[in-house]
């Protein structure tokens, strides 16, 4: 009986803090949690780019990729800002040669994902995946 008098506060300190924690990550905005996961790499060297209007963009995915993990084979999108991320684990080339990630932003709201692949046959990037913005708010966290 004495141990409970001991422990019951403790008890009730740890589950006040689990609701704090709970009720902050409601209000945690999604640029915030994007830096703090690595799905995409490290956005913290990423290249953003900040439009002064909003954007719209079409993207597709190259009709010869054979093996996507996108879940949409074309996405409309608008955006005002981009997050560019070079993927550096294949830096054995130029910069230009380096598959790219791109994170769409509207307003502090994450709206879509893409993933460029080079192609030595094109000689160019060409987008490989799509992510629709409900697919990773779901999945990337």
């Amino acid at each position: 009986m004495k141990i409970w008098r001991l422990l019951a506060p403790l008890a009730l300190l740890v589950l006040l803090l689990g609701l704090i924690s709970v009720a902050n990550a409601g209000t945690d905005d999604e640029k915030a949690m994007m830096l703090r996961t690595s799905c995409f790499g490290d956005l913290n060297n990423s290249k953003v780019t900040k439009e002064k209007e909003n954007k719209k963009i079409d993207i597709s995915v190259y009709p010869g990729t054979v093996m996507t993990t996108g879940n949409r084979q074309r996405l409309s999108i608008t955006y005002n800002e981009v997050w560019e991320i070079l993927d550096k684990r294949a830096a054995a080339g130029p910069e230009n040669k380096l598959d790219v990630t791109r994170l769409y932003w509207n307003d502090g709201e994450l709206q879509g994902v893409s993933h460029d692949r080079y192609f030595e046959t094109t000689k160019k990037r060409e987008t490989t995946d799509i992510f629709d913005r409900e697919y990773v708010l779901q999945n990337a966290f």
